[in-house]
């Protein structure tokens, strides 16, 4: 799931890594749509690898035309430490942190990336 508003019943089953530009609903809505009216702080999550330079400042671009707040950028998949910081210095974004790729997949084995490899308690005192 990836994310409930608080007081609203409304969720996103399955939608973690959720283009922003892409069809929401029968309507043309798009996720990005949705993200600017909710008015909270995102996570930009960004996939490591060809391309992501381009891809998450593009999508930062999109976020910020449409007044989405940005609370950070997450990346996802092998470190490229050249990448996070050229993404940080001109996105002007911040780096939340890098999530490896977990060979096993598990709660276990997520619970304790996170755990390492972000700062949980200043996303909590950002968001709240």
């Amino acid at each position: 799931m990836l994310g409930r508003v608080p007081g609203d019943d409304f969720s996103i089953e399955n939608s973690w890594f959720a283009d922003l530009l892409k069809g929401f609903d029968q309507l043309g809505e798009t996720f990005a749509d949705v993200f600017a009216r909710w008015q909270i702080p995102a996570i930009l999550c960004a996939r490591t690898g060809l391309g992501t330079i381009n891809h998450t400042l593009l999508s930062v671009e999109a976020m910020r035309k449409r007044l989405i707040p940005i609370l950070g950028v997450a990346f996802i998949g092998d470190e490229y430490p050249d990448t996070q910081k050229t993404i940080e210095e001109m996105g002007h974004v911040r780096i939340l942190g890098r999530l490896p790729y977990l060979n096993p997949l598990t709660a276990e084995t997520l619970r304790r990336a996170l755990r390492e490899q972000f700062d949980i308690s200043s996303i909590w005192e950002a968001i709240t």
